[in-house]
């Protein structure tokens, strides 16, 4: 190879790593502007930190005296690990007193399981009672802080069952479907929002005083103690206690009506039986003195409603008659004492026109819907401008969407209905078994827009009458 083009070749190398280095020395220079910028821009944002720091402060200190202080503060914290825990934990404690503060404009209801002990004679039978009431105000206060500090929830839910083999007994009488072909439910309460709540009330006590008025709720055939639960809810937040048993109709089936010596007389406990055990229990084991008495059913419910109390309790008997039942089943259109109201409507499949007008005694007034609405609903306290009702009176639904026979009962309950037993229509449809409107339900969901119209009106006429 020539020495010429050697020689050329390594000056062509020198030349390289000569360009390298100049490139690397251009990097470093850039490197160090860049550098440079950084620091005068961190400066400056300092100086304007600091500036506006000491137009909000007496005193400035300087960076290094803050750096030492920032040093104190931080082993201070190491040292003080617990202290600050406590602190934190004291801030929580305020928060949380605060909250309950807050909570006290809010209208609060509690609900309660009250196990109803029937007499000797009845054996062990224990009847369930769902009672709604307001709590007293320094019991609650001290249950809320308990369970806010302890982050447990404290918004009630309604133990709800539904037994086939009760309702085919009752609807059929088949009685060969086991017993375990049921389904539990948990229901949440209709009126849990901002302004009020229903909250889980078994460790409270029933309310004592002041006096209150005592409201009891009966369910109809096949129904449940939950049926008139939103009901339930609206009265107690407006100072009511409510009281609803489960009678032995219920499709819950949660305790066997009879015992071994009935079984043999065929005598099963009725609805008598278990009111009466309800008022003792309600001044021996409740020890709830009461301003007054009422009484709402619906259904078979009205039956119960006619025949419990004397003429002082009020009355309302819903999608039922308001009469008493004579012997044989006759009914007599004899007006009873005291204040009763009745609702009924045309879309009922369990009632018709000439039916209805047959069971409405001579004495009632008859009352408009949008008039009692109107002055119902826009005059909760009462005055100048509030219907009042009288001493007799009925309400006749007759519009084209008027509720069903069920379409009166809570939401929650129905729907909890319509998803278990909706797969059992047909087979109830092709042998003829009564379904008491379900069908019409499954279709109309209507039950929220039916408590809009019927719990204010009940509501105003018990307020009317009871408060």
């Amino acid at each position: 190879m020539p020495a010429a083009f050697v020689m050329s070749r390594e000056e062509n190398r020198g030349f390289f790593f000569q360009d390298q280095k100049l490139q690397q020395q251009q990097q470093n220079a850039r490197r160090s502007a860049r550098n440079e910028q950084e620091n005068i821009l961190l400066t400056t944002t300092t100086m304007e930190m600091n500036k506006s720091s000491s137009s909000t402060s007496t005193s400035t200190s300087s960076r290094s005296d803050n750096a030492g202080n920032q040093e104190t503060i931080l082993q201070s914290n190491s040292n003080n690990e617990g202290m600050s825990m406590t602190v934190k934990n004291d801030n929580q404690s305020q928060q949380q007193e605060a909250k309950v503060q807050k909570d006290s404009s809010v209208s609060i209801v509690a609900y309660k399981e009250f196990p109803l002990r029937l007499p000797a004679q009845y054996g062990s039978t224990i009847v369930p009672v769902a009672t709604w009431f307001q709590p007293d105000e320094e019991e609650l206060s001290l249950q809320q802080q308990q369970q806010q500090m302890q982050g447990q929830q404290h918004k009630a839910q309604y133990s709800h069952r539904i037994s086939v083999p009760r309702i085919a007994s009752l609807l059929a009488n088949i009685q060969f479907i086991p017993p375990f072909v049921a389904k539990e439910f948990s229901l949440s309460p209709t009126i849990s929002t901002e302004k009020s709540i229903v909250i889980d009330g078994q460790s409270l006590s029933f309310p004592t005083t002041p006096a209150r008025p005592v409201v009891l709720l009966a369910h109809g055939f096949l129904g449940s103690r939950f049926d008139l639960s939103h009901l339930a809810e609206e009265l107690a937040s407006q100072g009511f206690i409510c009281l609803s048993p489960e009678y032995p109709e219920s499709l819950a089936s949660s305790y066997d009506a009879k015992t071994s010596t009935q079984e043999q007389q065929q005598q099963q406990l009725d609805r008598t039986t278990i009111n009466q055990a309800l008022l003792q229990a309600i001044n021996d084991q409740m020890k709830i003195q009461p301003t007054s008495f009422g009484i709402v059913g619906h259904s078979l419910g009205c039956g119960t409603v006619t025949s419990t109390g004397d003429d002082t309790w009020t009355r309302v008997c819903i999608a039922g008659p308001p009469v008493r039942r004579g012997n044989g089943g006759e009914e007599q259109n004899r007006s009873l004492g005291g204040n009763l109201l009745a609702i009924a409507s045309l879309n009922d499949g369990l009632v018709t026109r000439s039916r209805l007008e047959s069971m409405i005694p001579m004495d009632f007034a008859r009352l408009q819907e949008e008039d009692v609405l109107t002055r119902s609903a826009t005059n909760n306290g009462g005055g100048d401008g509030a219907f009042s009702f009288p001493e007799k009176s009925i309400l006749i639904m007759d519009r084209p969407d008027a509720p069903n026979h069920i379409s009166f009962l809570a939401g929650n309950a129905n729907d909890a209905m319509v998803s278990f037993l909706s797969p059992l229509l047909p087979v109830a449809q092709a042998l003829s078994i009564p379904v008491l409107d379900f069908d019409k339900y499954k279709d109309s969901r209507d039950s929220d827009a039916t408590a809009k119209v019927v719990i204010p009106i009940i509501s105003s006429f018990l307020r009317q009458n009871m408060l």
